[in-house]
C-alpha cells in the first residue's frame, strides 16, 4: 500500500461501532493458519466461545477447507460450532444455519457472498475477509454484517496477501538489486 498510490477519503461513517483492521497473511494461503487465532491452543469444552464471527471467502472450496481446519482445532464435541455457508446449500439448510447462528448454537460461519442481503444477525462481533480478492463495494457489504445492533462494537479484519504491503515490495525490490 504505497502512499503514492493511495487516495485518502475523509468520510463520516454511519457505523462508528465497527473497528476496521488490515493484517498481513503470514502463512501459506491454503493452510488458513492465520485464522486459527479464533480457537486458542488447548481450547476445551466449557471454555468461553470465540466472538460470533463470519469469514468471507472468494470461493466455496476455500470456505469449506477453512471451516474444516478451524473445526480440527476444536474438541470433538464442539466440531459443529463452526460451519460453512454457500450457494450450493439448499434453502432449508441455509435457513437452519442462519437460525443456529442467530441463536448462538453456531459460533461462526465460513461463507461466500451468499451470506449477504437479508441476513440481519444483530450480534456478529467479528467479520473477516480472507484475501484481497473482492471489490471494495463487496468488502464494505461484508464488513456491514458486523454489529448490526448499534449498541455493540465489532471488529472487521481484512487478511491481505504479503504483496500488498510496502515493506514486502521494498524487500522484493532489494532482492532484485542484489
Amino acid at each position: 500500500m504505497s502512499s503514492s498510490h493511495t487516495v485518502i477519503i475523509h468520510w463520516s461513517s454511519d457505523r462508528p461501532n465497527i473497528a476496521i483492521c488490515v493484517k498481513k497473511i503470514k502463512y501459506a494461503l491454503n493452510s488458513f493458519t492465520d485464522l486459527t487465532f479464533l480457537i486458542p491452543t488447548g481450547f476445551k469444552v466449557g471454555d468461553p466461545p470465540p466472538p460470533k464471527f463470519l469469514i468471507f471467502f472468494d470461493d466455496i472450496a476455500a470456505s469449506i477447507n477453512a471451516a474444516c481446519i478451524l473445526c480440527h482445532h476444536l474438541p470433538r464435541k464442539l466440531k459443529e460450532k463452526i460451519r460453512w455457508f454457500n450457494a450450493d446449500m439448499s434453502m432449508q439448510y441455509k435457513e437452519a444455519e442462519l437460525w443456529k447462528l442467530t441463536s448462538s448454537e453456531t459460533w461462526g460461519l465460513c461463507t461466500t457472498m451468499s451470506f449477504g442481503m437479508g441476513m440481519d444477525v444483530p450480534d456478529i462481533l467479528l467479520v473477516i475477509q480472507w484475501r484481497v480478492t473482492c471489490k471494495l463495494a463487496a468488502l464494505w457489504q461484508h464488513f456491514g454484517r458486523a454489529a448490526r445492533d448499534k449498541q455493540l462494537t465489532s471488529t472487521t479484519i481484512l487478511f491481505a496477501e504479503k504483496e500488498h504491503f510496502d515493506d514486502e515490495k521494498a524487500a522484493k525490490a532489494a532482492r532484485r538489486v542484489r
